[in-house]
């Protein structure tokens, strides 16, 4: 998070003699302008997937998301490969004054169940990222810093 904060400070341009953006105002900004690009998409993608054997599989998606109270977003994820996610979906619904709404569809027990705040770190649908990386909670409630401005590679 501290690092990414650093980036999106060195690229936010300030006015000469203008007082640079707090840590709080950078992140405000990042997701009023919806980082992730998917305030009002529909994405169809697939992920390539190894297990620690090596079988890989192909997982494919469709996603849709909407904002719905500010920057915050609803989204909605469809599955149709491996054949074993087939049908499975995953819902998120992003709230402001509590932790996200996160409900996951498995056609195989034909029901709906809610995926806990305590699930944040389990393992996203066979993949390497989590609960936690689909959200935007740290960023929204997570404690900040500005750092000074660090040199990366060129930059």
């Amino acid at each position: 998070m501290r690092a990414l904060v650093i980036l999106l400070a060195a690229g936010i341009a300030v006015p000469a003699g203008a007082k640079p953006p707090t840590a709080k105002e950078i992140v405000h900004q990042t997701l009023v302008s919806n980082h992730w690009g998917m305030s009002a998409a529909r994405v169809q993608a697939s992920a390539l997937l190894a297990d620690r054997r090596g079988r890989k599989s192909t997982l494919v998606f469709n996603g849709i998301s909407r904002r719905w109270k500010g920057y915050l977003t609803k989204s909605l994820v469809r599955f149709s490969a491996p054949p074993d996610l087939a049908g499975a979906g995953f819902m998120q619904v992003e709230q402001d004054d509590r932790d996200d709404d996160r409900f996951i569809y498995l056609p195989a027990l034909k029901r709906v169940r809610r995926v806990a705040a305590s699930q944040r770190s389990n393992a996203f649908m066979g993949t390497d990222f989590n609960y936690a990386d689909l959200d935007r909670r740290d960023w929204r409630t997570g404690k900040l810093a500005l750092r000074a401005d660090t040199k990366i590679g060129n930059f």
